[in-house]
């Protein structure tokens, strides 16, 4: 009954600390500025992906931070990719939104949202760290101040482990 019981609380626990290891789906959306940016034909490395939306106000407070992350790890092989899942009638504000706040990620358009059922996203913001052989190894849902902090961690080891 113990071991049940640890091996339960183990599993939970991993879940709980967005540790996943499953491949990649491939997935190709347009950019803000209208060029197609394919995750398969992207560049070897480790991506951060977050979803977001002009509505939803955990995504800012998220966004901004990630572009802080940017700043620190662009240099050392990681892309961040942000993908909006405003709908059609909203995205097309998507571009001046995000020009605005002088985010540096590379900003996707997902109106149709088939990116975000491809990583499993259920709600916005929702982050995936993809490691340099395409696993999916972290996955986390909304944002509270302080989740930078465990993104950071986990850039830092799945850097490396592709050393």
């Amino acid at each position: 009954m113990k071991k049940v019981i640890l091996t339960a609380l183990i599993t939970v626990a991993t879940l709980f600390a967005g540790s996943v290891s499953e491949k990649a789906p491939d997935f190709s959306a347009k950019t803000v500025k209208g060029q197609t940016y394919s995750l398969a034909k992207s560049a070897k490395g480790v991506k951060v992906i977050n979803f977001w939306a002009t509505w939803c106000v955990p995504c800012m407070s998220e966004m901004n931070e990630l572009a802080k992350l940017h700043s620190e790890f662009s240099t050392k092989g990681v892309e961040f990719i942000s993908i909006s899942i405003d709908d059609p009638k909203s995205s097309a504000k998507v571009p001046g939104f995000a020009n605005a706040r002088k985010w540096p990620m590379t900003i996707l358009l997902d109106p149709e949202k088939s990116v975000y059922a491809k990583l499993k996203a259920t709600t916005t913001p929702t982050t995936v760290v993809i490691d340099q052989n395409n696993q999916i190894v972290y996955r986390h849902t909304g944002y509270a101040k302080g989740d930078e902090v465990a993104l950071k961690k986990v850039i830092e080891e799945t850097l490396g482990k592709g050393n």
